[in-house]
């Protein structure tokens, strides 16, 4: 399965705009206006959740010189987790992955063995 040209351009013009997003809020956080970083932490950190990344993000946001809008945070970090490629998706968003129908593959989490989850150990 192969993703539609029309929403490849969508992902890219959402990564486009979310990127400018957070260029934004780098800059009235006092946090510079490099996005390079948080780029990386999507693509190349060594965990797939997203409760992780978002607890990351949002305190370096809590621990910025200036305060900036939280709803605003939360729906930016959302989009760069959504939109931006992952290492563990072969260079693909979710977005791109979802749109697809492919499987997600193994993540790089720990299965949980179905003896231990009947014990309830």
């Amino acid at each position: 399965m192969s993703v539609q040209p029309d929403f490849t351009k969508d992902v890219l013009e959402h990564r486009r705009i979310t990127h400018l997003r957070l260029l934004e809020l780098f800059k009235r956080a006092g946090l510079g206006d490099s996005t390079d970083m948080v780029e990386w932490v999507v693509f190349d950190y060594h965990h797939t959740r997203f409760s992780n990344f978002f607890a990351q993000m949002a305190g370096m946001f809590v621990s910025a010189p200036f305060a900036v809008d939280r709803d605003a945070v939360r729906l930016v970090i959302h989009d760069l987790w959504y939109y931006f490629p992952h290492e563990s998706l072969n260079g693909k968003s979710p977005a791109e992955v979802f749109d697809a129908g492919e499987p997600l593959g193994r993540w790089k989490t720990k299965p949980i063995s179905r003896a231990n989850a009947k014990s309830g150990s």
